[in-house]
């Protein structure tokens, strides 16, 4: 082999040996020099006379005999030993000197894996301690360990391994190579020199799982023990990229930002953070996100991203992406500036954009909407424009991301001189006058500054006028006109217009002067024309109303005063004879009256046109006619009247808010007779409302027809009136009344508090000292810390009651007076107490640990405590219905009972019963009373059961009762309660008690088991004394079951069910007479009878049961402690069945029935169930009680003759004390 250490068997004692050691290879073989050896002695061979040999170790006889030698087997290795050996012959023993033999060395065992003292990031600190069974001295110890990664690895090596040998390979070079690795810790260390060894393993790898063993050297071999997993602490993660970062295609203002988790994550990812231009973002990622769009950044603009990631340990940040943002349009451009404008021609300069948001490619000029240039100058030249004409003019600056356009700049050219004028326009108006008019040049390329009107090239006029009218003509001759325009720049001249003046006609008609005498008359005087051109034979005076349009005349012949003087007044004008032409045309198509123009045009704000009387004078020839031009005067000036009443509108004020304004609008006067200058707003208030009447005072004076009169007291009557003011006096309306709206009230008053309790309070409220209005609203109100307004009560009595309020607590209540929707003031507050209460909202206890015996409230004080809390009560009572049974019992709930007092918040209430359920509530109390809350229901826990009392057993002759009612203290659920007869099972079920049928047996056995899930228990033997027990022994039997969840606590209880098991004996009787015979059943009037040999069958008997029933019934007399009132026979077997009675002891009871053929060969006995009906007779029964009832009420289906049996029946039913004797049994 290849150990270095061998034992050789078998030699000789006291002889000489040589020995040497050969080493082999493959390549072949060397051996050492041989070593002279010599074994130890031995006891004599060949002796005589020796009978026995006794072998001792540690003083214990391993071996006897007569053989002289002995192999010890079964020995624990690298063990002293010491062994005696006793020689006996037949004069005696004798023992040689012990003589110690130290055992071979084995590999060691059991050896326990390492532990880890310390977990780091990158290091794992071990102990372990040397294994339990050295078996030998340990030379060395070996840690081995693994990535979980690199499992497979390992395994391929360690089969490369020989022998099945691990490599030990250094534990640092495997993590370098991340490769697995083993590493000798420690050599020639024994265990007595180090009792718990460590070592720390570095460079490992964060959140990674490792293995790790510890491998036990001795001579003898080693072993190796289970692995251990560790698991490194997370560390900062590494090998996170750079982000990438993308433009989004039409949003130079966004980029995507997007990453890849880190190579190593080092540990679970919490976040990612971004970080731009070296600054953080405020917020961060979830591990699942791996992009980000970035908003709101600069066009054309240079960013640097980064992204850290975070675990638990640390963060790292990534290398920076740099991006440029998109281009945009540029912003803030300015508009073109025009340096030299000329009436044709411009200069437009401009300037960069003072935010391109890129690079500018080009700027386009737009002139009036047109495109006039596009090129990337600053400067263009604009050619061929019109003179004196507006121009618009536009810059737009563009980038790749598009244009922006400059606010508009407007230029005008400067003039240049007219052209394209018309000739003029001639029409004679007498034999020596023309009339010339014309119209402007169609291109007057500027400002025309005046006309030149030449006569045959004689300038006759000169001014701004298009049209003139030419006198001093000669009468039938030819003249040319020629008009020229003329501006800044210079002139243009029209063509020539020519006309032929009439022939004899007067002419040189002048105007008439007209002279206002009053505001209804006018003088009118007239001369004599120029040129009369004959005999003047008649006047005519034309006046001419521009109002109504009407012309009127007066011809004046020389027969006439007038004619000579050439004066006449004119009579029934109207004064300042006022008109707008408007008006004027509106009356003459029959439009608006003329009234409801000058309505609507003083509401427009128009100033009405004042038209004046136009008056010629005509005279005439014999040839012909001619007159004057129109001359025009205005009359003078009356008293404007018929001036109407203002409308007033009551409006708002801007500031307040508060209808404390007017608004009046009145309509001129009917007659203004003149111009009127102003109007003028007299106010005063109202008289009904003061005692003295006040003055009014002039609020404005204006031409406009509208006034806003604000700042005005509130709800106050105001009176106004309009004056409407000429030259020649004055116009007043009537008086107009209004009333100024409502206004908060002031000077709000404290609430007085008369009648204070714990939920109301009465509080009177006192008028404000200014209402402002009527007061149509009180409002009562509070405030809490938070300034947060409580209503508690409005109305208009000022006396209100408070109703709602909490008890013992402090309100800051005030007044709030209101005149109209929005006009409220509120006063200052008062602090009001309400009285204390008793409490109220008290919320039901809280479990907080639950046993079987115990359960922990925990209560907090009431929601509405009302008052200072003094004490608490914990109540507690048994409720209904109780954790369920198979078979419900009756449940009273308990009476209400108080377990604490005091002022903690928490008790352990003790003392309960397993498996119970309980209500619990809490009552809290103040110095007014106490609230209890609802109930909490809680179920304690389940415990084994336990033992009470003894079972209860009665009896008669013929019947025995078990009672086991109050034995146990179930504790739990019920699983089933098990009798049994001579060791078979009569009953299962969950009932408490039975009623099994009498017998003579010489031992009668019932057991009565229970069966649940819990311990054993012992209870001794408990006797009734009435009836002769020999023992009664009452046993929990262990037998596996599922486990049972149990209380809401997550307590999981694994038990086994129990059963509770109850031995009854008594002696039996003998029996001496045969049995009796079978009875059948036969149907007679009056009830059923039986026959020894019958061929009827009841229906009972075709389902396998045989019931025999009793036509009559002796007389009851009480035996025991029973009154039968029904018989039933049985034929074959037993088995469970229930009777039910209104004055039976039990109610229901069970009763053994009769089973089946199948039941009766699976267990039970048929010969313990064949009883004779004086087997059912028992002696003390019979003995002790005054009668005896039929002892066949449960019969065991033997079979008797029919007339023996009637005669019995009657017998016994009549039979006396002294004669109830049996003669042919112990009875």
């Amino acid at each position: 082999g290849s150990v270095l250490e061998a034992a050789v068997f078998g030699l000789d004692p006291f002889s000489q040996y040589r020995l040497r050691v050969e080493a082999v290879n493959g390549a072949g073989s060397v051996s050492s020099l041989w070593v002279e050896v010599k074994t130890l002695e031995a006891s004599p061979t060949g002796l005589g006379n020796f009978t026995m040999y006794n072998l001792y170790s540690e003083e214990n006889l391993e071996f006897s005999g007569l053989s002289r030698s002995f192999l010890f087997r079964r020995l624990e290795p690298w063990t002293v030993y010491s062994l005696t050996l006793e020689a006996c012959t037949a004069a005696g023993c004798t023992l040689s000197p012990p003589q110690h033999i130290t055992t071979a060395a084995a590999p060691p065992a059991s050896q326990l894996p390492p532990r880890p003292l310390s977990v780091g990031a990158d290091q794992v600190s071990l102990t372990w301690d040397p294994p339990s069974q050295p078996n030998g001295p340990i030379g060395e110890y070996s840690l081995l360990g693994r990535s979980l990664e690199e499992r497979g690895k390992l395994r391929n090596n360690e089969e490369d391994t020989d022998g099945g040998k691990n490599l030990i390979l250094n534990l640092n070079t495997y993590l370098h190579h991340q490769s697995c690795l083993l590493q000798v810790l420690f050599t020639e260390l024994s265990p007595q020199e180090a009792e718990g060894l460590s070592y720390t393993v570095t460079g490992l790898r964060p959140w990674t799982q490792y293995e790790f063993s510890v491998c036990t050297h001795n001579p003898a071999g080693h072993t190796c023990s289970p692995w251990v997993t560790v698991t490194t602490r997370q560390a900062p993660p590494r090998g996170l990229a750079s982000p990438t970062v993308r433009h989004v295609h039409g949003r130079p203002s966004e980029v995507v930002v997007s990453w890849t988790p880190p190579l190593e994550p080092n540990g679970v990812l919490q976040s990612y953070r971004i970080q731009r231009n070296n600054v953080n973002f405020k917020f961060s990622f979830d591990p699942t996100i791996l992009t980000y769009t970035d908003e709101d950044l600069h066009p054309f603009s240079t960013y640097s991203y980064s992204v850290t990631a975070c675990t638990s340990e640390g963060c790292t940040t990534s290398p920076h992406t740099k991006i440029t943002t998109l281009e945009a349009p540029p912003e803030m451009v300015e508009p073109p500036t025009v340096d030299a404008i000329t009436s044709h021609h411009i200069n437009v300069s401009w300037s960069k954009p003072l935010m391109q948001n890129g690079q500018v490619t080009e700027y386009v000029l737009k002139l009036n909407n047109k495109e006039a240039y596009r090129g990337g100058d600053l400067h263009a030249a604009l050619s061929y424009l019109q003179p004196h004409t507006s121009y618009q003019l536009v810059l737009l600056a563009c980038t790749s991301g598009g244009c922006t356009a400059s606010s508009t700049k407007t230029v005008v050219t400067e003039e240049a001189p007219p052209t394209h004028l018309a000739a003029p326009t001639l029409k004679v108006t007498g034999p020596e006058s023309v009339e010339i008019t014309w119209r402007p040049p169609d291109r007057p390329n500027g400002i025309i500054t005046g006309y030149e009107l030449r006569r045959d090239g004689e300038v006759i006029y000169i001014g701004r006028d298009t049209h003139y009218h030419d006198f001093t003509l000669i009468p039938s001759m030819e003249y040319s006109y020629v008009v020229i325009a003329n501006n800044s720049k210079g002139a243009v001249s029209s063509k020539v217009a020519t006309a032929k003046t009439h022939q004899s006609a007067p002419s040189g008609v002048g105007f008439p002067t007209l002279t206002s005498l009053e505001a209804t008359q006018v003088a009118v005087e007239w001369q004599t024309p120029a040129r009369p051109n004959g005999d003047i034979v008649s006047y005519s005076v034309y006046l001419r109303d521009p109002v109504h349009l009407n012309i009127t005349s007066s011809v004046f012949t020389p027969e006439d005063s007038a004619f000579s003087d050439k004066r006449i007044i004119l009579h029934g004008l109207g004064p300042y004879h006022r008109g707008s032409f408007l008006w004027a045309l509106a009356d003459r198509k029959g439009g608006r009256r003329g009234e409801d123009m000058r309505q609507m045009s003083s509401g427009l704000g128009i100033e009405p046109v004042t038209a004046a009387y136009e008056v010629r004078v005509e005279a005439c020839t014999e040839l012909g006619c001619s007159s004057s031009d129109w001359s025009s005067i205005l009359t003078l000036e009356a008293p404007p009247a018929g001036q109407p009443a203002p409308l007033l509108d009551l409006t708002s004020d801007p500031h307040t808010g508060l209808q404390t304004s007017f608004l009046l609008t009145w309509s001129p006067p009917g007659q203004s007779n003149g111009r009127i200058l102003h109007y003028e707003v007299h106010r005063r208030q109202d008289s009904s409302e003061t005692d003295k009447t006040s003055s009014a005072t002039v609020v404005y004076r204006n031409a406009s027809t509208s006034f806003k009169d604000g700042g005005l007291q509130p709800y106050t009557a105001y009176q106004y009136q309009v004056w409407a003011v000429n030259s020649a006096g004055y116009a007043s309306s009537p008086w107009v009344s209004g009333r100024t709206g409502p206004a908060p009230p002031q000077g709000v008053r404290l609430p007085i508090f008369l009648d204070v309790s714990a939920t109301s309070a009465v509080v009177n409220i006192h008028p404000p000292a200014q209402p402002n209005g009527i007061v149509s609203l009180f409002r009562v109100f509070s405030l809490d810390r938070n300034n947060i307004t409580t209503l508690l009560s409005e109305g208009t009595s000022h006396q209100q009651t408070l109703h709602g309020l909490h008890p013992y607590t402090q309100y800051l209540v005030g007044i709030e007076a209101c005149t109209c929707y929005q006009c409220c003031s509120r006063g200052p507050v008062r602090e009001l107490h309400t009285l204390a209460a008793p409490p109220d909202d008290q919320h039901p206890p809280r479990l907080l640990t639950l046993t079987s015996r115990s359960v922990q409230m925990e209560w907090d004080e009431p929601t509405a405590p009302n008052g200072v809390i003094d004490s608490c009560e914990l109540h507690i009572k048994t409720s209904c219905p109780q954790p369920p049974q198979p078979v419900p019992l009756a449940c009273t709930e308990g009476p209400t009972e108080i377990c604490f007092y005091g002022k903690q918040r928490s008790y352990n209430v003790t003392g309960l019963q397993p498996y119970s359920a309980y209500e619990l509530r809490a009552a809290c109390f103040n110095k007014m009373g106490s609230t209890a809350s609802n109930w909490t229901a809680v179920s304690t826990l389940s415990e084994p059961p336990q033992y009470v009392s003894p079972f209860s057993v009665d009896s008669n002759l013929t019947v025995i009762w078990l009672d086991w009612t109050d034995t146990f203290s179930l504790n739990g659920f019920l699983k089933e309660y098990t009798v049994t007869e001579s060791q078979l099972r009569v009953y299962t079920g969950f009932y408490s008690h039975l009623h099994i049928p009498r017998t003579s047996r010489k031992s009668d056995v019932y057991h009565r088991q229970r069966q649940r899930q819990h311990t054993n228990h012992q209870i001794q033997p408990s006797h009734r004394p009435w009836y002769p027990l020999s023992s009664v022994f009452l046993n929990y039997l262990k037998c596996p079951l599922e486990p049972v969840d149990g209380d809401k606590q997550g307590i999981s209880i694994s038990a086994t069910p129990v059963y509770s098991e109850l031995t009854l004996r008594k002696n039996p009787s003998a029996r001496e007479r045969p049995p009796l015979v079978m009875l059948q059943k036969t149907r007679k009037a009056g009830g059923d009878t039986y026959k020894v040999r019958g061929k009827k069958k009841s229906s009972s008997e075709k389902q396998g049961i045989k019931r025999l029933t009793f036509d009559t019934v002796a007389d009851c007399v009480e035996i025991s402690n029973v009154i039968l009132k029904s018989y039933t026979m049985y034929a074959e077997g037993l088995a469970d069945t229930k009777i039910v009675g209104s004055s039976s002891r039990y109610s229901p009871m069970s009763v053994l029935r009769v089973p089946s053929q199948t039941d009766l060969t699976q267990g039970y006995s048929q010969h313990s169930l064949h009883r004779s009906v004086s087997q059912l007779i028992d002696r003390k029964s019979l003995m002790e009680e005054g009668c005896w009832d039929n002892p066949l009420g449960h019969d065991s289906g033997l079979y008797v003759e029919e007339d023996e049996f009637v005669d019995a029946i009657k017998a016994l039913s009549s039979v006396k004390k002294e004669h109830s004797l049996f003669t042919d049994t112990h009875l």
